[in-house]
């Protein structure tokens, strides 16, 4: 990998928020590689020791470079801010909880946009556990591993400062209607701390419909952030999807409702 330093410089950027328990993990895999010449980490108005844990590890290793902001902006003004502190040709975002990580998974998703095969290329868990695998396969747009040019994150990212739980469907949606190439890459043994985990079996179930729901361009709040996509699953496919007895699918976005289209006929 030291030859792809000649065609690009990467840089990493680790939004967290409250992700004191996982960052270490992370950075201590990601640090070991010498090819990524720049790491940020943005603390993303954390309560916990995140920050704390992003500047014992930037005193070990000076690529690293922890950002604080002053309150919690959610994660698509994190990203926005990890990718403004960059000098470097890629950025490469991932999630500060990823569990089994390791450098070949990172050489996978970045060489695609490193040889020039693909705008933005996006990791889907696979074989790590059932709940995150599960979740991707149904889901791919939703993953928060990411690798891209940092001048095309910059100007996708301005227009997504204010989206939450959204910003990995708004990027989605912005690579389309820009023409990007994107290329999904298979994450094998490897997956995340499930919200369950995080904050409770309740919590966690609320937590993870709240980002379901704020997925649909439907919502009012993830249009503002966002440019308006594709009717997915609008009105009449709603209707359709229905009558085939999809109810199920219609409390997601993106694939399923490709699949509900195709099957329903609706093509607007």
């Amino acid at each position: 990998m030291k030859a792809l330093q000649n065609i690009g410089k990467v840089g990493v950027v680790i939004p967290a928020f409250n992700e004191e328990k996982g960052l270490g993990r992370v950075l201590e895999v990601v640090s070991a590689i010498d090819w990524i010449t720049e790491f940020v980490v943005v603390d993303d108005g954390s309560t916990d020791s995140t920050l704390t844990v992003a500047q014992v590890w930037a005193q070990q290793d000076g690529r690293i470079t922890p950002i604080r902001l002053p309150h919690n902006v959610g994660k698509g003004g994190a990203m926005l801010a990890g990718a403004q502190a960059l000098s470097t040709d890629l950025v490469l975002f991932l999630d500060a909880d990823l569990i089994g990580l390791r450098p070949y998974h990172l050489q996978s998703i970045c060489l695609p946009v490193l040889a020039n095969a693909a705008d933005m290329s996006v990791a889907v868990f696979r074989q790590g556990d059932i709940r995150t695998d599960a979740a991707l396969l149904l889901t791919p747009y939703l993953s928060g591993q990411r690798c891209l040019r940092w001048q095309a994150a910059l100007q996708a990212l301005s227009r997504m400062a204010n989206t939450r739980y959204g910003v990995e469907v708004a990027l989605t949606d912005y690579a389309k209607q820009h023409h990007w190439r994107n290329q999904y890459v298979n994450w094998y043994d490897l997956t995340h701390t499930v919200k369950e985990a995080k904050r409770g079996r309740l919590a966690g179930w609320q937590s993870r419909w709240r980002q379901f729901a704020k997925c649909q361009p439907n919502n009012r709040r993830n249009q503002r952030d966002s440019s308006p996509a594709r009717c997915w699953l609008g009105n009449c496919c709603q209707q359709r999807s229905r009558q085939f007895g999809h109810g199920l699918l219609r409390r997601t976005c993106g694939f399923t409702a490709n699949i509900t289209a195709k099957r329903t006929g609706c093509t607007h």
